[in-house]
């Protein structure tokens, strides 16, 4: 989202992003944008400012003490209504990303599989109750809620849900050597770990393999 005299991805040369922390998802995510687009921020002189979570982000751009934000569509209807333009949008970024995850230390994987496994299966669980349509309603008044938005709102949160969740969430190797890639310009030893050793998705696959999540999905009437 960009303030309204940013037309072109051309404009943004010499703008301001809000972020919430510089070698944050927001930042990251930011880059990969600019990649896209076929800017550079050092050599387009684009500044990160941090502000704070999306909600902060929104009125940053509003009040036009930044340019331009990457926020989720639930925030999307209120800077479109105050004239802000949207420059992208996510289903454009083909660039595979890491923005949430659970991670261990590998001695409670080793010694303990049983637990990280339970932990696994209440986040499958929890995704096949939230996606499920019978459940919408409670999941549009917890969005509601957490999200501090209108009915309108927490409706724009759910369809973003529904298009961007990962219904079988295994580890992406693509989208952490992205990460990787990003972060490794903040701190070069991140350059130096090996991003296959960083993954395990042997717990994903049984959990797979033995029809675990696809019941989950059918217990509570989600899609797949």
């Amino acid at each position: 989202m960009v303030r309204p005299n940013i037309k072109r991805a051309e404009d943004l040369r010499g703008k301001t992003f809000a972020v919430t922390s510089i070698g944050g998802t927001s930042w990251m995510g930011i880059l990969l944008w600019l990649e896209h687009l076929g800017l550079d921020q050092q050599r387009d002189n684009i500044r990160m400012q941090v502000i704070g979570d999306q909600a902060v982000q929104v009125q940053c751009v509003e009040n036009g003490l930044c340019d331009a934000a990457a926020v989720d569509g639930v925030f999307t209807r209120q800077l479109k209504q105050k004239g802000m333009t949207i420059l992208g949008e996510y289903t454009d970024l083909k660039a595979l990303f890491v923005g949430q995850a659970m991670a261990v230390p590998a001695t409670l994987l080793q010694q303990r599989p049983d637990i990280v496994e339970s932990y696994l299966k209440g986040e499958i669980e929890a995704l096949a109750f939230s996606l499920a349509p019978k459940n919408k309603p409670v999941v549009l008044k917890t969005l509601a809620r957490w999200l501090k938005v209108d009915s309108a709102g927490s409706e724009d949160a759910y369809q973003d849900l529904v298009r961007g969740v990962d219904r079988k969430p295994f580890a992406s190797l693509e989208g952490m050597r992205n990460v990787q890639r990003l972060l490794k310009s903040r701190n070069p030893k991140v350059g130096e770990v090996k991003a296959d050793d960083v993954i395990d998705n042997r717990l994903m696959r049984k959990l797979d393999e033995t029809g675990f999540i696809d019941k989950m999905y059918a217990t509570y009437g989600a899609k797949l």
